[in-house]
């Protein structure tokens, strides 16, 4: 799934290709397919957010049962209501 903990797997429109981690912005569910966020554009990945969880180095955070944020690439993030916060992202 992982390639040296630098690049994962990605599906997209033309095949498949290689998605450099620093490049990925976060990681979302969506039905009951796997997305992985690039400035640009949307991959297909396989694993699930689970078990990207546990095979993602640091920089990535869960932040709900359905997304994954890459901390180089937080904004801000600010309070809301009942304990939830509001995450602001840097789209390059």
């Amino acid at each position: 799934i992982l390639q040296e903990g630098k690049y994962m797997k990605g599906q997209h429109q033309g095949g498949e290709t290689l998605l450099n981690l620093t490049d990925i912005i976060w990681f979302e569910k969506i039905d009951r397919a796997y997305y992985a966020c690039l400035a640009n554009e949307k991959y297909r990945v396989r694993p699930t957010i689970t078990e990207l969880e546990t095979l993602l180095p640091g920089t990535f955070v869960r932040i709900n049962r359905a997304v994954i944020i890459n901390l180089a690439f937080l904004l801000n993030y600010s309070p809301w209501e009942n304990n939830k916060y509001v995450v602001r992202m840097k789209v390059p």
